[in-house]
């Protein structure tokens, strides 16, 4: 990979354009070897990214690359919008449509779909609400951009973006709020306010708020979130979720929450053990205990997830309130 396009690509958001290689003596036939050798893989039409890097990045960085490539002719004419700028700004998300890059047309132009872009004529409420990211790149500022994601996605995946951007700092409540009464008449004005009311800045990850989302569609008690829990030797542990009447303590276990777990020097597999041992603890205060993966939370799966917390809760319920021991 020539040094001088990787430097290019690092600096600009990830890509270089078909330009640029001309410029140090590429030609169409040593373009296409290069992405033959998959040495460069093709973002878009004209633009290319240096191929190992693009392959190690996760699918949402893939689609933020090819989202600069998109407006690179268009500079400041356009900003990042909808989810793309959710993503821009580093907020979870759930299975959104990374196929197609969400643009604001700045310079007054229409809303028009082309080439795995989707252009989105600007609303002048909208224009005070636009930024520009570590890359130069416009980005419709957190606020207004979970707003525009909102009338794309349903009302649990919004969930998981405005948890996110809650728990980053990113927005606060009032900010949200303010920026519904602004476009109170855009699409899904009712259904963005309840994603509201159930937003929780506490929630570290996006099964954490599908777990929540779970409870409320099926009618489960609503679970407080990284509760400390103490024993006769001090604080036993911090649990993702504590429903305090049937003494009861759920974890959702991703991977990343355990690559984020490991310490200096540690293996993934110390920090599992470590892990262990923390809900051995946790138990021992007399309280049981729900465990969630990624597979529990997904949509086919939550009729099963719900009914197995139903029964677990109802078991802890019988076998520990009467304990004295605090869960406080």
């Amino acid at each position: 990979m020539d040094p001088y396009l990787e430097l290019v690509a690092e600096a600009g958001g990830g890509y270089f354009t078909r330009e640029q290689a001309l410029s140090i003596g590429h030609h169409d036939r040593s373009i296409r070897e290069a992405l033959h050798t998959h040495e460069w893989e093709r973002v878009r039409v004209g633009a290319y990214a240096p191929g190992e890097a693009f392959r190690a990045l996760a699918p949402q960085e893939q689609h933020l690359v090819a989202a600069r490539a998109c407006t690179h002719k268009l500079g400041n004419r356009v900003a990042l919008s909808h989810t793309t700028a959710v993503l821009a700004h580093g907020i979870a998300t759930v299975d959104v449509d990374l196929r197609t890059v969400h643009a604001l047309r700045l310079d007054g132009g229409s809303s028009r779909r082309e080439s795995g872009v989707c252009h989105h004529e600007a609303k002048s409420p909208l224009l005070p609400h636009v930024a520009r990211d570590a890359h130069g790149q416009l980005v419709v500022a957190p606020a207004a951009a979970l707003r525009q994601a909102a009338t794309l996605v349903d009302q649990k995946r919004a969930a998981v973006m405005v948890d996110s951007a809650l728990h980053l700092g990113l927005v606060t409540v009032d900010e949200l709020t303010a920026i519904e009464r602004i476009f109170e008449r855009w699409p899904q004005a009712a259904r963005f306010r309840l994603v509201l009311a159930f937003a929780d800045a506490r929630a570290e990850s996006p099964g954490e708020t599908l777990v929540r989302w779970i409870c409320k569609v099926f009618g489960l008690p609503r679970p407080e979130l990284q509760r400390v829990v103490r024993d006769a030797l001090g604080v036993a542990g911090r649990t993702d979720f504590s429903w305090l009447d049937g003494r009861h303590l759920g974890e959702f276990d991703g991977k990343v929450k355990y690559l984020r777990l490991v310490r200096e020097g540690e293996t993934a597999s110390d920090a599992v053990v470590r892990e262990k041992a923390r809900e051995d603890r946790l138990r021992a205060t007399r309280a049981g205990m729900s465990r969630f993966v990624w597979s529990d939370v997904l949509d086919r799966n939550e009729g099963r997830t719900a009914e197995r917390l139903r029964r677990e809760i109802e078991q802890s319920r019988q076998l520990f309130v009467p304990a004295r021991a605090s869960l406080v």
